[in-house]
């Protein structure tokens, strides 16, 4: 018996190897941001009766006032008479009845004001050198029966980006004056414009 003999013979070639580039890109999300705030200027000019004529009556003035708000940016104005606006009403609310005087300095009470819309709220300007008084009230732009004070009735728009002019008319009231033939004097009152956003 012949056996025969196999010799396996490994043959180990060695190849080299290339490493291959491959031309890409690579990305990443980045944000850009910013913020821009509301803001809002007021400027007014003085509202001035001029000479008057006795005995007082329901005369007017005017003038203006100027807002600059943000584009969009809702706002309120309000007035505030210089610690002499007044307030009348009788009645009942609630169920509780309120009599406020004629001359209730600081106006009406808080407890009261969201649903007395109706009393009738105004300033006094003051004589400089006898201490007179002449009742006045200014009225909300656009609504000429209602009272433009912060405890009564604001003034609310929309900003556009540039100045918007808002008209500014004033009223004397003779029946909250001291009399129908105040003392010759210069009469004052400072009223405060306040523009909220």
């Amino acid at each position: 018996m012949q056996k025969i003999v196999l010799s396996m013979i490994a043959l180990l070639t060695m190849s080299s190897f290339q490493t291959v580039s491959f031309a890409g890109t690579s990305s990443a999300n980045t944000q850009s941001t910013a913020t821009i705030a509301s803001t809002c200027t007021i400027t007014a000019q003085n509202l001035n009766f001029g000479a008057l004529v006795l005995p007082l009556s329901a005369q007017n003035a005017s003038t203006s006032m100027a807002v600059l708000c943000s584009n969009k940016a809702s706002y309120t104005v309000g007035l505030a008479y210089g610690g002499q606006w007044y307030c009348t009403y009788s009645g009942t609310i609630n169920g509780q009845s309120y009599t406020i005087p004629q001359d209730n300095i600081g106006g009406c009470p808080s407890t009261i004001q969201a649903q007395v819309a109706s009393s009738y709220a105004y300033g006094k300007m003051i004589g400089t050198a006898k201490g007179d008084s002449i009742g006045y009230s200014i009225q909300v732009p656009g609504n000429p029966g209602k009272v433009w004070n912060n405890g009564q009735g604001n003034y609310t728009a929309t900003g556009t980006g540039v100045s918007q002019t808002i008209p500014v008319v004033g009223t004397l009231v003779p029946a909250q004056s001291g009399s129908s033939y105040p003392t010759p004097d210069t009469y004052m009152d400072t009223v405060t414009a306040t523009v909220n956003f």
